[in-house]
């Protein structure tokens, strides 16, 4: 939710942006409604009112051409909307309310019928305001950083647009079945939430190409998950898995998978089905403290070696004691992190041609690209020695 940290983000957000925004503003738009009601530098499309420290709407908004397509009332003091102002901006397509304090929006924005991108990420929303499920034309929805604890069934209204959905940083623990209506989603972000469990409707999501589920609760997937038909990137990173369902390997078309961070032992098999994977990442779990073996990778399996299109490797902070040799047989890998394992040999990853970045320890030796490391004498393969030392002679 917007507690804890999140004030300090949305704060450090805007004092970055601002400056940028309110440079731009002078040359790309207007930031002043007289100005854009006198259209003095051409037609008025975009609207700028963010960042001005407006607690009201103001009543001159009514004035604005019917050309505003865009209005930005973004990093203000808004607790509420006037619905009948709204009434007055018919043709808004974006609407950016982030980082005020709005506890929820009038019925009046309903009747933005070409309203396609809402910002409402910031705020002090308990739950989605009913009005967002009544715009028809809805293709991207941020809620991130809000206080939202439940999803409502309505949800599946936006079934028919909605592309993109960001509810990050909430307190959700749990999504209704109706989130299976939304057939057009393509990515949804639920970044730092309480989800401990996902409905079978997920299969359902059938434009979806990105999921990030990062810092949440789960504990299992369900096996509708593999239904998912243009998966491209899934984010499962800090959550409490132990197993993938078997039909995770129908998750063929995946090209980025973050595993890390979760309760596994091994690397599920069904992950090595995924021939299409170009970055899998699978570190530990690093806030176990101290480090728990059983949730440490202790080993890869053979068939590591069938992930052919692998460019980015990352295993860090695991207790692999060595590299199966088929991950030789990984010849578009270029970068590979086996840092702070067991391992001491590199041999079967030695002669990947195309191995760039390679992170490595063994004792006090680092092995890593030349140009970081600083070696003299580059490898073949454009790699400083990847070996650890001769032990010590005998006294």
């Amino acid at each position: 939710g917007i507690s804890g940290m999140a004030p300090v983000r949305a704060l450090l957000a805007l004092a970055a942006l601002a400056p940028a925004r309110q440079a731009a503003a002078t040359s790309a738009f207007y930031t002043s409604i007289d100005d854009c009601i006198a259209e003095s530098e051409g037609p008025c499309t975009f609207l700028n009112l963010g960042f001005q420290g407006l607690s009201s709407l103001p009543s001159e908004l009514s004035g604005v051409p019917p050309t505003v397509t865009r209005l930005s009332l973004e990093g203000n003091n808004l607790g509420s909307l006037d619905g009948a102002i709204l009434d007055d901006v018919s043709n808004l397509e974006h609407l950016q309310l982030g980082f005020n304090s709005l506890t929820g929006l009038p019925g009046a924005l309903s009747t933005l019928a070409s309203l396609e991108t809402l910002w409402l990420e910031g705020n002090l929303l308990e739950t989605v305001p009913d009005p967002v499920f009544g715009l028809p034309a809805l293709r991207e929805l941020r809620l991130a950083q809000n206080s939202i604890q439940v999803v409502p069934p309505g949800v599946a209204a936006l079934g028919d647009t909605l592309e993109e959905l960001n509810i990050n940083d909430n307190s959700i623990a749990t999504l209704p079945p109706e989130i299976g209506g939304l057939t057009a989603l393509q990515r949804l972000f639920m970044r730092d939430n309480e989800v401990t469990g996902l409905p079978d409707a997920m299969g359902d999501l059938s434009s979806l190409t990105e999921i990030t589920l990062h810092g949440n609760g789960l504990t299992a997937l369900p096996p509708a998950v593999g239904l998912v038909p243009g998966l491209l990137s899934l984010d499962l990173t800090s959550n409490e898995l132990t197993a993938l369902p078997g039909s995770f390997a129908s998750l063929t078309t995946l090209t980025a998978l973050f595993l890390g961070q979760n309760l596994l032992a091994e690397l599920p098999l069904e992950v090595t089905a995924l021939t299409a994977l170009e970055t899998l990442r699978a570190e530990s779990q690093l806030d176990l403290s101290p480090p728990q073996a059983a949730f440490l990778l202790q080993s890869l399996p053979s068939e590591i070696g069938l992930l052919t299109a692998l460019k980015d490797l990352l295993l860090f902070e695991n207790g692999l004691t060595q590299l199966p040799p088929e991950m030789g047989q990984l010849t578009d890998l270029e970068e590979l992190d086996v840092q702070s394992n067991e391992l001491t040999t590199l041999a079967a990853v030695q002669n990947l041609p195309a191995l760039r970045r390679l992170f490595f320890d063994a004792g006090e030796v680092l092995c890593g690209p030349t140009e970081v490391l600083g070696s003299p004498a580059p490898s073949p393969t454009g790699l400083a020695r990847c070996e650890p030392p001769p032990p010590p002679p005998s006294p």
